[in-house]
């Protein structure tokens, strides 16, 4: 190629790149306006969103603070009893009353319950009924006073001509003595006496408990301001009486009659 026609061809890219660059220029200005609107409206869209989201997280908020709890959510976050305030609390109770509540945890363990007539138990204080079979049970509502030798001694010699396949449950909110434990382990004859102490009470219900099972207790503000020990026995406390004689009202001991302590109720 000689250098005339390499000058004609310079000459013509030449003259064709001068045509042709405002075109070019023209496209690439084009299409860089058309991606920054397009990115200017993909902005404004997640601004949107997001002022969109910031009010409705106030207003949730509000309506989460406005929201009446149900009874559901305040039996739900009402604290649980302690082992010790549980046991308080049992213990307020009435003898009489403490038997229905141990007659009801025996129910929600297959068995068939029934307190016996206060004044005239023999030392039976509830009979279980499962499966034919029938078992018995004596309640001590003690708060100091360890279960003795001779209460479970007095409570086998209720039973055991009566026991055929059955158990004996002496039940207490208290301990029972090491002679107790002794007399049913090495003097029973093979018969099933069965001791449950404070400890093994609690762990009963809280078996229940996890179950979802709760028998509910009389609600005693103040147990402890409330509740005054009997000076005799020391296993019940003093309760309020009346007379049938329009006597005025006199302390008597929670645990009659088994204790027959009174005391005049000061002015």
């Amino acid at each position: 190629m000689d250098s005339y026609t390499v000058g004609t061809v310079v000459i013509f890219c030449s003259i064709t790149w001068i045509i042709a660059s405002p075109l070019v220029i023209f496209h690439y200005r084009k299409l860089y306006l058309t991606a920054s609107r397009e990115l200017e409206e993909l902005s404004q869209k997640k601004t949107t969103a997001a002022d969109a989201q910031s009010i409705k997280k106030p207003i949730a908020e509000n309506a989460q603070l406005d929201k009446k709890p149900t009874a559901d959510d305040i039996s739900n976050s009402a604290t649980p009893l302690s082992d010790h305030e549980l046991l308080t609390k049992i213990r307020s109770m009435s003898p009489y009353n403490f038997e229905k509540y141990i007659a009801q945890l025996f129910e929600h363990f297959g068995y068939s319950a029934a307190t016996t007539p206060y004044k005239r138990d023999g030392g039976i204080d509830i009979v279980l009924y499962k499966n034919g079979v029938q078992s018995y049970v004596q309640c001590k509502k003690y708060i100091k006073q360890i279960v003795k030798v001779s209460e479970v001694r007095d409570f086998y010699g209720a039973v055991v001509d009566h026991l055929h396949g059955g158990e004996a449950f002496f039940v207490t909110t208290n301990i029972f003595s090491s002679d107790a434990r002794k007399f049913v382990k090495y003097s029973t004859n093979g018969n099933r006496i069965r001791l449950i102490d404070n400890t093994g009470l609690l762990t009963i219900i809280r078996v229940l408990e996890s179950k979802g099972i709760v028998i509910p207790i009389p609600d005693i503000s103040d147990i402890s301001q409330k509740i005054k020990p009997c000076p005799r026995c020391r296993g019940g406390h003093l309760v309020i009486r009346h007379s049938k004689n329009n006597h005025p009202p006199f302390y008597g001991c929670s645990n009659y009659p088994e204790c027959h302590y009174m005391q005049k109720i000061d002015s």
